[in-house]
């Protein structure tokens, strides 16, 4: 979410807005865990939100758990 110059909500819509990159999946990864940050996160787009610290199986869970469904 914290970048320089452009933020992690702004990268999102522009994946999930550009045709070229359609189906391709957004997992965010970031410190920000209230509530609101979330749902910004799941209204830009993306389609996991996972906040630090975070273990790699959880990623991995995350991972599994969209292939499966797409």
């Amino acid at each position: 979410i914290m970048m320089p110059e452009v933020n992690g909500y702004d990268v999102c819509r522009s994946i999930k807005g550009d045709p070229d990159l359609k189906g391709t999946y957004v997992i965010m990864l970031t410190a920000k865990g209230q509530v609101a940050e979330q749902e910004r996160g799941k209204q830009a787009g993306a389609d996991e939100y996972i906040v630090k610290p975070f273990s790699p199986m959880e990623i991995l869970t995350k991972v599994k758990s969209i292939l499966a469904n797409a």
